[in-house]
């Protein structure tokens, strides 16, 4: 099978193909490349050698920086194919229509959102906290007999395709989309039997309104970064936090959902309450 490296040979230096990225992030019909520094003179042929051996990929952008805002929202720049930041992704058998310019939505942890919706039980009532435009609480859905879920996101961009995503998916009547402030909104919505918190940055600020909707022996899905080799002392810190809130810990399983860099990780903490 042709690669871009190999549509590459003979059109960049040698030094230069070496350093060629051997994978990237793709959302629907965009693929999103870093380009490594020294290589920005190479990336319009780099962008059209995506295109040319991926028929899927429509659009190829780089990202500007990092996250910034509020909303923690990627800045891009469009390389090649057609102009846009708007795609229709499939995941476990759903549609999410995305704007990567106006929300936070990665590709990569689609395989932890199916492991969450396979740990959900019949007749769950499930909160997820930083929902985006809806990936959890549609795959949760989709991939298990919960009661309802809830998301809840204060991005009104990500709120707004949540919407269109769970009406296009046909799962209005199980899950329901709120915008607003997390410490505002989730203390109206009643009790849960599982709490998600996705976004790492933001999981300390909102550990205690998450606990508060929790139900006794319920279960909190709390993401973090952690360096290799800290992953015991995340754990002990969730639970002295935990307990600082009142609530205790049972049980703390630590998941892998991928690196943010070459020794930090982006870990899932699964933590059982008890009384």
């Amino acid at each position: 099978m042709t690669t871009v490296k190999d549509l590459l040979r003979g059109k960049v230096p040698a030094e230069v193909l070496v350093r060629v990225p051997r994978s990237f992030d793709q959302v629907g019909s965009i693929a999103i490349v870093e380009v490594p520094k020294g290589l920005s003179r190479y990336q319009a042929k780099l962008a059209k050698a995506i295109l040319d051996v991926n028929p899927v990929i429509k659009t190829v952008v780089r990202k500007v920086g990092g996250h910034v805002g509020k909303f923690r929202v990627q800045k891009y720049r469009v390389l090649a194919g057609v102009k846009t930041t708007v795609t229709e992704h499939r995941e476990s058998g759903v549609g999410l229509c995305v704007d990567i310019a106006k929300v936070y939505f990665s590709p990569r942890l689609g395989h932890d959102r199916l492991r969450v919706a396979g740990l959900v039980k019949p007749g769950e009532r499930v909160l997820v906290v930083g929902s985006g435009v809806g990936p959890y609480p549609l795959v949760i859905a989709r991939h298990s007999n919960a009661k309802q879920v809830v998301g809840v996101d204060a991005n009104p961009a990500a709120h707004h395709l949540a919407v269109q995503n769970v009406q296009a998916n046909k799962l209005d009547r199980r899950v329901v989309c709120v915008c607003g402030d997390a410490k505002r909104v989730v203390p109206l919505l009643g009790v849960f039997y599982r709490v998600l918190i996705t976004a790492p940055q933001q999981s300390a600020g909102l550990l205690e309104v998450a606990l508060g909707a929790l139900k006794p022996r319920g279960v909190l899905h709390y993401y973090t970064f952690a360096e290799a080799g800290t992953f015991d002392a995340a754990v002990d810190a969730l639970k002295d936090a935990v307990r600082r809130n009142g609530r205790k810990a049972a049980a703390v399983s630590v998941i892998r959902c991928g690196q943010q860099s070459p020794r930090v990780w982006r870990v899932c903490l699964d933590v059982k309450l008890r009384d």
